[in-house]
Protein backbone atom coordinates (compact mmCIF):
# COMPACT_ATOMS: atom_id res chain seq x y z
CA UNK A 1 0.00 0.00 0.00
CA UNK A 2 2.95 2.60 0.99
CA UNK A 3 4.54 1.72 -2.21
CA UNK A 4 1.31 2.06 -4.54
CA UNK A 5 0.01 5.23 -3.15
CA UNK A 6 3.21 7.49 -4.44
CA UNK A 7 2.34 6.19 -7.88
CA UNK A 8 -1.18 6.99 -7.83
CA UNK A 9 -1.29 10.34 -6.51
CA UNK A 10 0.75 13.29 -5.82
CA UNK A 11 0.85 12.84 -2.61
CA UNK A 12 3.92 14.33 -0.50
CA UNK A 13 4.10 12.21 2.43
CA UNK A 14 2.49 9.30 3.61
CA UNK A 15 2.17 7.87 7.52
CA UNK A 16 0.86 5.70 10.09
CA UNK A 17 0.60 5.29 13.78
CA UNK A 18 1.59 1.48 14.75
CA UNK A 19 1.35 0.06 11.32
CA UNK A 20 4.32 0.66 9.80
CA UNK A 21 7.36 -0.04 12.68
CA UNK A 22 10.75 0.11 12.51
CA UNK A 23 10.95 -3.43 13.02
CA UNK A 24 8.90 -3.74 9.13
CA UNK A 25 11.91 -1.94 7.34
CA UNK A 26 12.92 -5.58 7.36
CA UNK A 27 10.64 -6.18 4.59
CA UNK A 28 11.94 -3.15 2.14
CA UNK A 29 14.57 -3.20 -0.65
CA UNK A 30 15.98 0.16 -0.33
CA UNK A 31 17.27 -0.08 -3.63
CA UNK A 32 13.70 0.05 -5.11
CA UNK A 33 11.93 2.53 -2.85
CA UNK A 34 13.36 6.19 -1.85
CA UNK A 35 11.98 6.55 1.64
CA UNK A 36 12.85 8.84 4.26
CA UNK A 37 12.21 7.33 7.61
CA UNK A 38 12.25 8.25 11.23
CA UNK A 39 11.63 6.43 14.73
CA UNK A 40 9.44 8.23 17.26
CA UNK A 41 10.52 7.38 20.55
CA UNK A 42 9.64 8.23 24.16
CA UNK A 43 11.12 7.35 27.44
CA UNK A 44 10.06 3.88 28.26
CA UNK A 45 8.96 4.74 31.93
CA UNK A 46 6.26 6.88 30.36
CA UNK A 47 5.75 4.52 27.45
CA UNK A 48 4.34 1.96 29.70
CA UNK A 49 2.84 4.16 31.98
CA UNK A 50 0.70 5.18 29.32
CA UNK A 51 0.06 1.57 28.13
CA UNK A 52 -1.13 0.92 31.23
CA UNK A 53 -3.76 3.00 30.96
CA UNK A 54 -4.58 2.41 27.81
CA UNK A 55 -4.59 -1.70 27.90
CA UNK A 56 -6.97 -0.66 31.32
CA UNK A 57 -9.67 0.92 29.11
CA UNK A 58 -9.07 -1.65 26.03
CA UNK A 59 -9.55 -4.58 28.08
CA UNK A 60 -13.08 -3.88 29.30
CA UNK A 61 -13.95 -4.29 25.44
CA UNK A 62 -11.33 -5.66 23.59
CA UNK A 63 -11.15 -9.81 24.27
CA UNK A 64 -8.60 -10.39 21.47
CA UNK A 65 -5.93 -7.10 22.92
CA UNK A 66 -7.08 -9.22 25.87
CA UNK A 67 -5.97 -12.58 24.69
CA UNK A 68 -2.84 -10.58 22.58
CA UNK A 69 -1.31 -8.87 25.57
CA UNK A 70 -1.98 -11.84 28.29
CA UNK A 71 -0.01 -14.13 25.18
CA UNK A 72 2.76 -11.54 25.46
CA UNK A 73 2.95 -12.02 29.12
CA UNK A 74 2.98 -16.10 28.76
CA UNK A 75 5.56 -16.03 26.13
CA UNK A 76 8.17 -13.39 27.75
CA UNK A 77 8.04 -13.65 31.66
CA UNK A 78 5.39 -16.91 32.22
CA UNK A 79 7.50 -18.01 35.20
CA UNK A 80 8.71 -14.88 36.10
CA UNK A 81 5.30 -13.49 36.47
CA UNK A 82 4.11 -16.01 38.64
CA UNK A 83 7.02 -15.63 41.19
CA UNK A 84 6.14 -11.98 40.90
CA UNK A 85 2.86 -12.06 41.86
CA UNK A 86 3.21 -14.75 44.55
CA UNK A 87 6.32 -12.95 46.52
CA UNK A 88 3.98 -9.48 45.89
CA UNK A 89 0.91 -11.20 46.31
CA UNK A 90 -0.53 -10.07 43.47
CA UNK A 91 -3.99 -11.11 41.72
CA UNK A 92 -2.57 -10.97 38.10
CA UNK A 93 -6.20 -11.65 36.74
CA UNK A 94 -7.05 -8.68 37.72
CA UNK A 95 -7.18 -6.21 34.73
CA UNK A 96 -5.17 -3.61 36.77
CA UNK A 97 -2.03 -5.78 37.38
CA UNK A 98 -2.56 -8.01 34.10
CA UNK A 99 -2.24 -4.18 32.25
CA UNK A 100 0.81 -3.14 33.89
CA UNK A 101 2.50 -6.46 33.40
CA UNK A 102 0.89 -6.45 29.77
CA UNK A 103 2.28 -2.98 29.05
CA UNK A 104 5.61 -4.05 30.34
CA UNK A 105 5.76 -7.09 27.67
CA UNK A 106 5.01 -4.89 24.92
CA UNK A 107 8.89 -3.90 25.14
CA UNK A 108 9.26 -7.25 23.04
CA UNK A 109 8.33 -5.04 20.23
CA UNK A 110 10.65 -2.47 21.36
CA UNK A 111 13.35 -5.07 21.20
CA UNK A 112 12.14 -6.18 17.79
CA UNK A 113 12.48 -2.67 16.48
CA UNK A 114 16.13 -1.92 17.88
CA UNK A 115 16.88 -4.82 16.54
CA UNK A 116 15.95 -4.34 12.70
CA UNK A 117 17.70 -0.94 12.87
CA UNK A 118 20.74 -1.86 13.73
CA UNK A 119 20.90 -5.06 11.08
CA UNK A 120 20.00 -2.29 8.27
CA UNK A 121 22.03 0.58 10.01
CA UNK A 122 24.86 0.09 6.69
CA UNK A 123 21.51 0.95 4.33
CA UNK A 124 19.34 3.52 6.35
CA UNK A 125 23.34 5.29 6.23
CA UNK A 126 22.26 6.22 2.71
CA UNK A 127 19.10 7.50 3.54
CA UNK A 128 17.04 10.08 5.67
CA UNK A 129 16.88 8.58 9.12
CA UNK A 130 16.66 10.45 11.94
CA UNK A 131 15.44 9.45 15.67
CA UNK A 132 12.81 12.04 17.12
CA UNK A 133 11.77 12.43 20.84
CA UNK A 134 8.14 12.81 21.81
CA UNK A 135 9.49 14.80 24.14
CA UNK A 136 11.53 17.14 22.29
CA UNK A 137 8.61 16.68 19.49
CA UNK A 138 5.59 18.22 21.79
CA UNK A 139 7.70 21.06 23.15
CA UNK A 140 10.45 21.91 21.58
CA UNK A 141 9.42 24.14 18.23
CA UNK A 142 12.99 23.79 16.37
CA UNK A 143 12.32 20.04 16.71
CA UNK A 144 8.94 20.41 15.63
CA UNK A 145 10.25 22.10 12.59
CA UNK A 146 12.94 20.22 11.51
CA UNK A 147 10.66 17.35 11.79
CA UNK A 148 8.47 18.32 9.13
CA UNK A 149 10.53 19.71 6.98
CA UNK A 150 12.46 16.11 7.26
CA UNK A 151 9.41 13.80 6.50
CA UNK A 152 7.97 16.03 3.36
CA UNK A 153 11.59 16.32 2.31
CA UNK A 154 11.67 20.35 2.52
CA UNK A 155 8.43 20.74 0.64
CA UNK A 156 6.80 22.01 4.13
CA UNK A 157 8.41 24.32 6.03
CA UNK A 158 6.63 26.35 9.45
CA UNK A 159 7.76 29.41 11.52
CA UNK A 160 8.48 29.19 14.91
CA UNK A 161 5.58 31.01 15.90
CA UNK A 162 3.26 28.32 13.58
CA UNK A 163 5.41 25.57 15.36
CA UNK A 164 4.43 27.28 19.14
CA UNK A 165 0.88 27.40 18.35
CA UNK A 166 0.76 24.34 17.68
CA UNK A 167 2.50 23.24 20.81
CA UNK A 168 0.54 25.22 22.96
CA UNK A 169 -2.74 23.41 21.96
CA UNK A 170 -0.91 20.65 24.53
CA UNK A 171 -1.70 16.99 24.45
CA UNK A 172 -4.96 16.30 22.34
CA UNK A 173 -4.68 12.06 22.70
CA UNK A 174 -3.63 10.85 26.53
CA UNK A 175 -3.81 7.23 27.59
CA UNK A 176 -2.68 7.10 30.92
CA UNK A 177 -5.25 7.56 33.74
CA UNK A 178 -3.34 10.39 35.61
CA UNK A 179 -2.65 13.88 35.15
CA UNK A 180 0.88 14.41 36.93
CA UNK A 181 3.05 16.34 34.68
CA UNK A 182 6.40 14.46 36.02
CA UNK A 183 9.43 13.11 34.15
CA UNK A 184 9.57 9.65 33.52
CA UNK A 185 12.41 9.30 36.20
CA UNK A 186 9.97 11.18 39.24
CA UNK A 187 7.49 8.84 37.68
CA UNK A 188 9.46 5.18 37.87
CA UNK A 189 9.69 6.50 41.76
CA UNK A 190 5.97 6.68 42.23
CA UNK A 191 5.66 2.91 41.08
CA UNK A 192 4.93 0.71 43.50
CA UNK A 193 7.52 -1.97 44.61
CA UNK A 194 6.31 -4.51 42.23
CA UNK A 195 5.70 -2.61 39.26
CA UNK A 196 9.08 -1.34 39.48
CA UNK A 197 10.66 -5.01 39.78
CA UNK A 198 8.26 -5.84 36.84
CA UNK A 199 9.54 -3.00 34.45
CA UNK A 200 12.85 -3.32 35.35
CA UNK A 201 12.81 -7.34 34.35
CA UNK A 202 11.12 -6.55 31.25
CA UNK A 203 13.34 -3.88 30.26
CA UNK A 204 16.73 -5.68 31.16
CA UNK A 205 15.14 -8.75 29.81
CA UNK A 206 15.15 -7.32 26.08
CA UNK A 207 18.43 -5.10 27.05
CA UNK A 208 16.69 -1.62 26.14
CA UNK A 209 18.38 0.16 28.99
CA UNK A 210 21.32 0.28 27.40
CA UNK A 211 19.39 0.80 23.57
CA UNK A 212 17.68 3.85 25.57
CA UNK A 213 20.70 5.31 27.03
CA UNK A 214 22.04 5.79 23.82
CA UNK A 215 19.50 7.81 22.75
CA UNK A 216 19.71 10.51 25.38
CA UNK A 217 17.50 9.17 28.06
CA UNK A 218 18.38 8.91 31.79
CA UNK A 219 17.60 5.63 33.08
CA UNK A 220 19.87 6.08 36.40
CA UNK A 221 17.24 5.32 38.45
CA UNK A 222 16.78 1.44 37.14
CA UNK A 223 18.98 -0.97 38.13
Amino acid sequence: MFHEIPITSQTLAVGSVHVYRLRDLKTVSFEDHDLVITNYVRNPIDLVWSGYGQLQDLFLFDINELWHTTGKVLDHGKEYVYDLANRHKLDIGNYEVLAFLGACAIMAGLKLDFDCAEEKSKELSKKSFQHFKMEELTTNADALKRFIKLISRNEISITESQANDILVRGALNKHRHDTIPIRGEDRFMMFKDWQKEAFCYFLNKFNLKHEYEGLGYDLSCIH
